[in-house]
Order: structure tokens, then sequence, then C-alpha cells
């Protein structure tokens, strides 16, 4: 008979974004906020790494919302599929932002789906 403690030694472990050791995870917060992203570049918070990251998350979910404004109008002329479209375009930005919110408030660096592997392309 096997002990416990074996069987869980041959399991794999379960890939998961690890806590970053900044302490500045309200400013991260604020930073992954679309309109506020820009706060932690006017104070002492824009050398920190994981503030900047979250910074660079909340410009890419600004611009995306940007590109959606844009398309919304054109989309709205297309009966059903565009407001399908515009509906799911919504909702992946809402998703997005509370994502970026719950993974700076936890303390993790981890990029949006889809749109947050774009950040990296901004340099401050």
């Amino acid at each position: 008979m096997t002990e416990p403690n074996q069987e869980q030694q041959h399991q794999p472990e379960q890939e998961s974004p690890t806590p970053d050791t900044s302490q500045n995870t309200g400013m991260a917060v604020v930073a992954t906020i679309p309109i506020l992203f820009f706060i932690p570049l006017l104070t002492e918070y824009k050398d920190d790494e994981f503030v900047m990251f979250h910074a660079k998350q909340g410009l890419v979910l600004l611009i995306y919302g940007v590109i959606c404004a844009i398309a919304t109008p054109v989309l709205a002329f297309i009966p059903i599929i565009g407001w399908l479209a515009i509906f799911v375009l919504q909702v992946f930005g809402l998703v997005c932002l509370v994502m970026g919110i719950l993974n700076a408030a936890q303390g993790m660096r981890k990029e949006l789906p889809l749109i947050g592997k774009y950040a990296e392309q901004f340099k401050f």
C-alpha cells in the first residue's frame, strides 16, 4: 500500500501565476483601469515593474475601448450580426477589465487574454 505522500509527489503541479513580490497592489489596480493608467507614470511608482506592467495592460484596455467605440457605429448598421458583434466586443472588454483588476489585486503579473500581449510593445 502506498502512502498518500507518495501519490501526491507523482502528480504534476498545476501551473498558476506566482504572486509578485510588489506591495503596490493598490496602485496596480488603479493602473489597470483604462482611463487611469497614466497615474503611476506621474508618481514614484513609475520605477515599480509590477505597477508598470499593469499600467501597460490598462493602456491596452484603453486602446481596445477606443477601437470598440469607433467600430460600434459601423457595426450597428449590420442587423443582428453587427449587434451581436458589438455585444461580444463589449462583454470581452468588461471581462478583461475585471480579470486585470483581480490579477492586480492578488499581486499576479498575468497578461489579459488575447490583447495583453500587445502591452510589451510600450516602453515607459
